[in-house]
């Protein structure tokens, strides 16, 4: 491959330009951050699309830029003898695409998706592995040319795309690692096991469920419950009163006559009429004393005193009989006072007797309405106590399921950590097996290289088993770290563009980007590998060399210079292809 042109408009830094590239040594020099690695990503977009730009499409179109202008790239290149055309748009911020490709003046394939297709087919490499033949970032030389065979091995590893088995290595070593070592030992598990957990776990929920609405139905029926308690303890209650009534009511009716009420006035009139001719004997008993002398008691005259003391003890005599007449009937009063007292006892106990009969056959009722209530709450307490006994045993046999489930989840998770350990150690085999087959593949061309860029001074380039680098020298190999800075460099080149080759299965490693390999060299190693570099442009046909370092102008057959203008756009400051 060849790149003969790119033309770049709205594209990041690029407002308009046009870059014509020469073939063999290019040299594209610029200040950091004035776009010369753009360039390559402007390259690699209009290919391949989207995929191989920095933030996947977005962002690409100019800064300033109005909505409806176009961010655009077209590359003009030739490979295997025929030139093609590439053109690639973003519309609309990047939300619409279009790209076409020409083979000479022929219409070869339209559309973005097409297009990268074309140019996969064309290339015979997607855009991982072009942008890993072609383009060598910065460091890559240093890692190959310098004093450790481990950073050599690593960039080997990268440039070969390992990275991709390295991450699941690591990932299979890490998941290997959270499978802690479990039982070996082999039992009986059914394969159903799990079904079997998930139905025991599925009727521990029926059953509890079942419970719940058992001791729902028992809570609701409660009250009831409790309010038939309170009716029977109240019947029992009235049970007992009416006892204490049944001494009263056997007594049965008497009739007395009159009322309590009459017989009371009667006692009372009686007793006052007592108390009167009590009165009346006192005084009679004080006028027979007063007798005894000769005037009267009463007026003061004279009197007849044997007269006049028996008028006073007839007098005496009789009230004394009546008093007790009077006794006698008090008694016979207080008779009938205490049986008319019973007769009232005995008909308000006969009107207790007759609510609390009422209540009771009332209450009775009541307790008779509700005594299935009773029934219903002990059934569906046995009920409850089966499903929780029931429930009991399927957490037994859940458990042991689960016991055994988990001894077999153990076990496969030591079967699977075995696995992924043997695993990890395969990958790691096949692995170092690619990278055997690399360290080995990769010294003749490394050496054809190393030959064409030093005149023939070196002729061979190997990779020890450590991938130590040896070069000979006078017939005799010599480890790396033998050699000047500017040698080492020419071998680290050899070995980046034969790992190049290497991944190049249909056409050889024709175009090569090297981003800052002078980075860090002195003058007299510039000048070494610039000589090396300019040696291989026949086999590479042409080699981009990316670098900021702008006195190497001189050492370079052509030259193309990036730099900024007043608004911080990126502009080719120098004629494009210029001899030097």
């Amino acid at each position: 491959m060849i790149l003969r042109h790119l033309q770049l408009t709205n594209f990041r830094k690029y407002r308009s330009a046009r870059i014509e590239f020469p073939a063999g040594l290019v040299g594209i020099v610029g200040p950091n951050g004035a776009g010369k690695s753009t360039l390559f990503e402007a390259f690699a977009w209009v290919l391949f699309g989207n995929g191989m730009s920095r933030t996947g499409g977005f962002g690409l179109a100019t800064t300033g830029s109005r909505p409806r202008e176009p961010c655009e790239v077209e590359a003009e290149f030739e490979h295997a003898g025929e030139v093609y055309r590439i053109v690639r748009r973003l519309t609309g911020r990047g939300i619409s695409s279009w790209a076409k490709v020409h083979r000479g003046k022929t219409l070869a394939a339209t559309g973005p998706i097409a297009t990268s297709r074309f140019v996969r087919q064309l290339l015979g490499a997607d855009a991982r592995t072009f942008l890993r033949i072609v383009y060598c970032r910065q460091g890559e030389v240093r890692g190959l040319s310098g004093d450790f065979p481990t950073r050599r091995r690593e960039v080997i590893a990268e440039v070969a795309d390992l990275g991709l088995l390295d991450r699941v290595l690591r990932q299979v070593r890490e998941d290997s690692a959270r499978f802690p070592p479990g039982p070996t030992e082999s039992k009986n598990i059914p394969d159903d096991l799990e079904e079997r957990l998930c139905e025991a776990r599925l009727r521990i929920r029926s059953l509890r469920r079942e419970e719940a609405e058992e001791r729902g139905r028992v809570e609701s029926k409660e009250p009831t419950l409790r309010k038939l308690q309170e009716i029977l303890a109240e019947v029992a209650l009235l049970s007992r009163h009416r006892a204490a009534l049944q001494p009263i009511l056997d007594r049965g009716e008497e009739d007395f006559g009159e009322s309590l009420e009459g017989v009371m006035r009667r006692w009372l009139e009686n007793r006052g009429r007592a108390s009167a001719l009590s009165a009346r004997v006192a005084e009679l008993r004080r006028m027979k004393v007063g007798v005894r002398g000769t005037s009267c008691p009463l007026c003061g005259g004279p009197i007849q005193r044997e007269e006049l003391l028996g008028r006073l003890s007839r007098e005496g005599d009789e009230c004394g009989e009546e008093l007790r007449r009077l006794a006698r009937e008090e008694r016979e009063l207080s008779e009938l006072r205490k049986g008319a007292e019973r007769m009232r006892d005995r008909r308000k106990a006969q009107r207790e007797w007759d609510g609390l009969e009422s209540r009771r056959l009332t209450l009775e009722k009541r307790a008779a309405e509700m005594k299935g209530v009773e029934g219903e709450i002990r059934l569906a307490r046995d009920r409850c106590q089966d499903v929780q006994r029931q429930i009991q045993e399927w957490v037994g046999k859940e458990s042991a399921m689960r016991t055994a489930l988990d001894w077999a989840r153990k076990r496969s998770a030591n079967r699977r950590g075995k696995l992924l350990h043997r695993l990890a150690e395969l990958l790691e085999e096949f692995r170092d097996a690619l990278l055997e087959r690399a360290r080995i593949a990769l010294g003749d061309p490394a050496s054809d290289l190393l030959e064409l860029a030093t005149q023939g001074r070196y002729t061979d380039l190997q990779l020890d088993r450590d991938f130590r680098a040896r070069m000979a020298d006078g017939g005799r190999p010599f480890v790396l770290e033998r050699f000047s800075g500017g040698e080492r460099d020419v071998a680290g080149v050899a070995l980046r563009v034969g790992l190049s080759r290497l991944l190049s299965f249909r056409h050889p490693a024709e175009f090569l980007i090297l981003d800052e390999v002078l980075a860090g060299q002195d003058r007299s190693r510039r000048r070494i590998l610039l000589a090396a570099l300019f040696r291989l442009c026949p086999p590479l046909k042409q080699i981009l060399l990316i670098t900021h370092m702008e006195e190497i102008e001189d050492s370079i057959p052509a030259v193309i210079r990036i730099g900024e203008d007043e608004n911080g756009f990126a502009q080719v400051l120098a004629p494009s292809g210029c001899d030097r």
